[in-house]
């Protein structure tokens, strides 16, 4: 999993994408990577842009948005619309990029 942008991945996104990540699928795989690689874009993307881009279906954005607890593809992308009120992941003192979902 690529955590280069970890830090500008809601929360509760990046924590659920590296639980399920040794898990998923290839094309899941794919969409998880897009996301970490490029959290700032996906606010701005249709469901069809970050497919192409991502290089994988559009069915398959939307199995990984279920997949780590939204109800689809616009909820998640409704994540990461800027919110002054959203807790940043590395708010947490002692926090690790290697850390488990649990720790």
């Amino acid at each position: 999993m690529n955590k280069i942008n970890i830090d500008r991945v809601p929360h509760n996104c990046a924590l659920k994408l590296q639980a399920v990540y040794d898990k998923l699928k290839s094309a899941e795989k794919k969409a998880a990577d897009f996301i970490m690689q490029y959290p700032d874009q996906i606010e701005a993307l249709s469901i069809v842009d970050f497919a192409e881009r991502a290089g994988c279906s559009e069915a398959t954005i939307v199995r990984l948005s279920k997949r780590i607890g939204y109800d689809g593809y616009p909820e998640l992308k409704a994540d990461f619309r800027p919110s002054e009120s959203r807790t940043g992941l590395f708010d947490y003192q002692g926090l690790r990029l290697d850390d488990t979902p649990q720790e």
